[in-house]
Formats: C-alpha cells, structure tokens, sequence
C-alpha cells in the first residue's frame, strides 16, 4: 500500500476528505475478506489519462507519434462521445461516477446540480442532489479496498469534488507537474489505478489573449496537443519499464478527451464540442477502430405525469382543414393506453375536441375527439407490429381530403397500417374539431390509465399530407442535412441540457418539461436498417461513460445492479486476445 506520494517539488498532496453518505448510496462498510489473487490471471492495473479541450479532428490531424503508436494495440475511435453536454464539470463528474449528465445533472465548475434539473426527490417531493460517488467509492468497498489509488490534476476543486476517495490525491501546479507526478508514482509506486489529468488545450484556447482556437488551423493549439503527445510518450515509457511490466502486471491504458471545442467555446452539445477521441490500450490488444456510425438523442419521458407541455393557444397543431401530418419516433415498453403524444387536455370533456395517440396492446391508436360529434377511435383488432418491444420504432398518421370525404392513414416503421373503413373520419375533421386552445402535450395520462416510460425523439409536423413514398424515405432521413417542406414543428429532442425542448421551425412554440424526465444519447438506430461502417471500422458506440465499467470489469470486480451505473462493458467479447487459457 502507498503511504505517501512521490511528485517532486510540484506536489501539494491532499489529505482525504470525509465522504458524507446520500439518500442513493448507504455508506455501507468495507469489504474485509482477504484478496483471493487467484480470482485474477495476472496482476490487473488501470491508467486513466483524460484530457481537457482535446478536440477530435484536430487531433487526428496533428502529428501525434506517441498515440498513434498506442493505436497498434489499441481499441479506439475518433468520434467517441464525451456526454451531451462539454462543460468541464458535466465532463468529469461523468467519467468518474459512471453516470450521464441526465442522471448527476452536475454542469457548473461548484459541481453543483444544475438549476431546474430533475433530480432526487425526498419524501416531501422536494428535489434533493443525487451523489453519485466515483470509482473510488466502490473499489474502497470491494475486495480490493486496501489497494493504492491515485489521482492528478491541476484543478483543485475538481479533485476534491469527483476524487474524493482516492488513497492519494495531488493538486499540481500545472500539467507539467501533473506529468512529473505520474511518472514519480509509475516509477516508484505500487498504484492500482491512476487517474491524470491534463488540462493545458482547453486552458489556452480560452485564455483571451491567446489567438488559438479549437481546430487544426490554430499553430498554437496544435502545438499544445504535441505537448500533450509527448506526455502521453513519457508517462507510457515510464509504464512499460516497470520490472513486473512484461511479466505479472497486466495494465489497461485509457485516454479520452474530456471535451472538445468549437472556436474558441465549449459547453454545448454540438458534435465539435462533444465528440473526443478515445483509446483503450493493452499490449495484447489487436488494432481496432470504432466508429459510432450515428449515435442518436432523445428524451426519456414518463407518463404518470405530464411530461413535456407547449402551449398552443393558436392550436397550430390541430387539424382542423386541409393536409396535416405527424411523425416520431417512439421506444419503450408500453402498457395498454398509455398516451404517447396528444394535443388535448387530458380528459374527454363535452365540446372539447382534440387527437390523441395511445397504446393498444402491442399497437398503437389514433383517438379524435369532436367537439360535436363524439370520439373515433382507429386501432386495428388483428395484431399488427409490436411497438411494445424496446426498440425504436417511427409513428406517422395523416389527415388528408379525397372523394369529398375526410381520412387519416397510420404507419408503423413507413408500414401502412390495414385499418380498413375506421380510417374513414369524416364529420370529425376540418372545423368540428375543436380544442379550444389545449396544449401540446407528451406522456400525459388519460383518466385512470396508467403511465409508461418511453424514449422519444424525431418530432415533426406538417401542414401537407406526407405521401406513403416520402414517410417510407424518411425513416432513417438525418434531420441536420435535410430541408423540409410545410414543416410547422420540428423537436429533434438532441438539447441535453435544461427543462426546454426547442422547436428548430418556431422557438416561440418550445415544450417545457416537468415531472421526471432524462436526456439520453444512445446508439440503438431508430431505423430498419443496420448500418454500414467504413471499411477496418467496427460500429461501436464509445462513450465516457463507459470507462468506470471498463475499470470494474477489468479489475474482475462485480457490479451490482444497485450501483445503477449506465456504462457498458464492451470488451468482453475481444477476451480472446488478452485472456490466454
């Protein structure tokens, strides 16, 4: 075990700070039954390397001869995904705790939870900060609790907050001394994981007298991502000239951006801001590289309350004559009428009119409320496609005039649904209609019927009526590049951060989110097709939060579900190359 920490002079080491329980992680005691070394092959290690402001193009472009070597025995990929949003704290407090931004809503540099953000709510309904411990946290309960653990950085107030429970933790005056440190404990300790952290790109992009900005063109910034690689080369030269190196010592590398940067800004969700490059290393690694292939966002809502809400006066969103269409995307497990997505106000009063689309069974209905005529309701009786099946599926529905009568045809994945003679709804179209200015409502729960959890994204309305052909060639459309005719509302449901769903056609018609809801990124396709990556690239979605299941599963330490992390272990399935039987 480490007693103390040798850095040089740089170093002002921390002492540990008390970890105070919360509501979600009872402070339960150490794990003292004695280390059963055989439960391990060979003596496995961890070194996280994390850099601030490491934007990924332009480190792919820049001459990097230390990572690039790293590559040959790597799992990497240059469009991993830090979280939704880039902010410094959001970044680390992600790729500590094992859970998104969505989940510890940790954005402000206090590490404090975002204002407005969902959170824990106690007893009384008051909203509580959810603490969402680090890696530290579990190893100092796992059977490895007396293992040493070490954490570098320059910024103090992120080490005490993301770090607390490591054996040792060092404030350095600035990366070089985070360097020195690293190769101080490499050399001389006994550290089972290591955490660095340099910060230097993200420093001098946003210093205001510095020209450098977040891209390959900017000499200045370039140059400190050279710095940063020759860092990279030392440290990993320090590494491998441990004696147990090549022998008992079976070390895993990573290292990842924590966020990138557009100009000379960061702390949004855009790709530039969010994407970073990632790489997992081990000597027995065979090269690989990943690539998202089109990572998706939505929001997960839950409908025992209502959800999201815009207020819609102008009922803009109401067919009341003329061509009208509707389409999303949809996925979850959803009981019998649940109410997906409605413009009503959650009860079919007398001359209240509106439309509603619920679950049936494993299907899904069209409810039309007239404020003269009653209610239809469309839903066929034969099965049809389960959209009950957690996995994505695209709704349409589409009033339109024909033979001097008024119908609505529904799709399931740009399949038309056989509703037969129920699609006939004239005498409860055009101005019969009437919703008296209800809202525009997601996840509402209609009378005593019970609520569901679903993801939902991909939001449009039109002011004509799509054809078969076009909501068939528009499953997979990527919105970003695409122009859309008679689009009246548009929610790609990508903000990630905050209570407000932007409408990208009319931000004067917004949803705002109540209740319990959560920002997701997620590489399920909400499509009917499996995509096709670049040749030498596998599809896989790398993520920073990933890298706390990574470390578990590498040092063979179980995850309890009620540790509730949302990274994945994906390299089970490479074991081949690093587990010799």
């Amino acid at each position: 075990m480490i007693k103390y920490l040798y850095v040089g002079v740089f170093v002002l080491l921390l002492s540990a700070l008390g970890f105070t329980s919360c509501k979600k992680y009872s402070d339960n005691p150490p794990y003292f039954e004695p280390y059963d070394s055989s439960l391990v092959a060979k003596d496995r290690r961890v070194l996280v390397i994390a850099i601030d402001g490491l934007q990924s193009d332009a480190f792919k472009t820049a001459a990097t001869p230390n990572y690039t070597a790293l590559m040959e025995n790597g799992k990497y990929a240059w469009d991993a995904k830090s979280d939704i949003i880039s902010k410094d704290a959001s970044a680390w407090k992600t790729l500590m705790s094992g859970v998104t931004y969505s989940t510890h809503n940790i954005s402000d540099s206090n590490f404090s939870t975002a204002q407005g953000s969902a959170g824990d709510h106690d007893d009384n309904g008051s909203t509580t900060q959810s603490n969402y411990p680090s890696f530290y946290y579990f190893i100092l309960r796992s059977r490895i609790f007396n293992a040493s653990t070490a954490f570098l950085s320059s910024w103090g107030k992120m080490v005490s907050s993301v770090a607390n429970e490591s054996k040792t933790k060092a404030v350095l005056n600035n990366d070089a001394a985070v360097k020195d440190s690293a190769i101080g404990i490499l050399k001389n300790g006994n550290a089972k994981v290591v955490v660095v952290n340099f910060n230097g790109p993200a420093k001098l992009v946003v210093d205001p007298s510095s020209a450098a900005n977040f891209s390959s063109g900017s000499a200045e910034y370039v140059a400190s991502l050279k710095t940063m690689d020759g860092y990279i080369g030392e440290i990993m030269n320090t590494l491998k000239a441990r004696p147990l190196y090549n022998s008992s010592e079976d070390w895993l590398v990573v290292i990842t951006g924590t966020h990138g940067g557009v100009n000379k800004t960061y702390g949004g969700s855009s790709d530039g801001e969010t994407l970073v490059p990632t790489l997992y290393y081990n000597k027995a690694f065979k090269k690989q590289e990943f690539t998202s292939a089109g990572s998706f966002s939505s929001i997960k809502v839950q409908s025992n309350t209502i959800t999201a809400s815009l207020n819609d006066p102008d009922d803009e969103y109401m067919p009341k004559t003329g061509q009208f269409s509707v389409q999303f995307k949809v996925r979850g497990s959803l009981p019998s009428y649940a109410h997906v997505f409605s413009k009503w106000n959650g009860a079919w009063a007398s001359g209240i009119g509106g439309w509603s689309i619920f679950t049936s069974g494993s299907n899904w209905g069209l409810s039309i409320k007239s404020g003269t005529s009653g209610e239809r309701r469309i839903q066929e009786s034969a099965p049809n496609k389960n959209i009950s099946d957690n996995d994505w599926h695209t709704l349409t529905f589409v009033f339109y005039d024909s033979a001097s009568k008024r119908w609505v045809k529904r799709f399931t994945d740009g399949v038309r649904i056989p509703d037969g003679t129920n699609r006939d709804i004239t005498g409860f179209g055009g101005g019969t209609i009437v919703s008296q200015g209800t809202p525009f409502t997601i996840a509402v729960q209609k009378d005593s019927y019970g609520g569901a959890n679903f993801n939902i994204a991909d939001i449009k309305v039109f002011k004509t009526a799509l054809t078969d052909q076009e909501i068939m060639s528009s499953l997979c459309t990527d919105y970003k590049a695409t122009q859309f005719n008679n689009l009246i509302g548009f929610w790609p449901c990508n903000d990630g951060l905050g209570n407000i769903m932007t409408n990208k056609i009319n931000t004067n018609k917004n949803f705002t989110l109540t209740g319990p809801f959560k920002w997701e990124i997620t590489s399920n396709y909400p499509c009917t097709f499996t995509p096709n990556p670049p040749a030498g690239k596998t599809t896989l979605f790398l993520r920073n939060v990933d890298v706390s299941a990574q470390i578990f599963y590498w040092l063979q330490l179980p995850v309890p579900s009620t540790w509730s992390l949302e990274g994945n272990i994906w390299l089970t399935p490479f074991e081949s190359e690093f587990i010799k039987i």
